[in-house]
């Protein structure tokens, strides 16, 4: 349970038991992993605001009601917020104002966090993790106020494995698109313009650039470990994983 103090308002989390659903491929692979996140609020004291969205970073923003992250079994303190996601929230019993959740004085209500991880080549175990709650105490979402949930593992779920090798598209499968790891770093070479972005597993962007057809692009990396590149090409959204020894 997280109990947190604003102002006059006393705000209460507590995260319900969640429940998962895995997407399988012909092979029954998991090629995604849906995450259904029960959570209840109470305010005592005056009445309190949610935005109607969440959002996939450590720190909640603008009208997010909530951040979360996603953690990886084989290193669980480091937070990543770069993985394709696609998240929703709803409330089974909270009425809306202006474009808010309202929750009454004394009164609990309930959301629905829904979390999907997919289209992302992984053979690695992810759990989703509440890093913090953002309420208002007027309808309009002005003037936010962030608590941090804590403890931290009370807030998140178990971990799920996604365990499929993904065939990004006929692009990928006609070698047309190759990310590699060279003594320079990463090298990407592309059959057709790509735009290019290169993250570190925390979250941060190292890298942003175009790919010109034809033409090998170097990014240059010397620091160990796990790297996630992130190519748009034609529409389409290509995620990679590359490890630096």
């Amino acid at each position: 349970m997280f109990i947190g103090i604003a102002n006059a308002a006393t705000l209460v989390t507590v995260l319900g038991t969640p429940t998962y659903k895995n997407t399988n491929d012909v092979n029954g692979d998991a090629v995604a992993v849906t995450y259904t996140i029960p959570i209840q609020v109470t305010s005592s004291g005056g009445d309190l605001y949610l935005g109607q969205t969440a959002q996939l970073a450590s720190t909640a923003t603008g009208t997010n009601a909530f951040a979360f992250v996603f953690r990886i079994s084989s290193d669980p303190n480091v937070n990543n917020v770069v993985l394709p996601a696609t998240v929703s929230l709803t409330s089974t019993d909270a009425v809306m104002e202006k474009n808010a959740y309202r929750i009454e004085d004394g009164a609990t209500k309930n959301f629905i966090l829904t979390v999907v991880l997919s289209s992302v080549k992984l053979n690695a175990s992810y759990r989703v993790c509440l890093r913090q709650i953002r309420f208002f105490t007027e309808a309009d979402l002005t003037n936010g106020t962030n608590l941090t949930l804590v403890p931290d593992g009370d807030f998140c779920t178990d971990y799920r494995l996604i365990n499929h090798s993904l065939k990004i598209d006929n692009i990928h499968q006609k070698n047309e698109i190759e990310v590699s790891v060279c003594p320079s770093g990463i090298r990407i070479y592309s059959e057709k313009d790509a735009v290019v972005e290169v993250y570190s597993i925390t979250g941060a962007k190292l890298f942003s650039g175009n790919c010109d057809t034809k033409e090998a692009q170097i990014f240059s990396l010397h620091t160990p470990g796990m790297y996630i590149v992130l190519l748009s090409v034609e529409g389409k959204k290509i995620t990679k994983k590359v490890w630096i020894n």
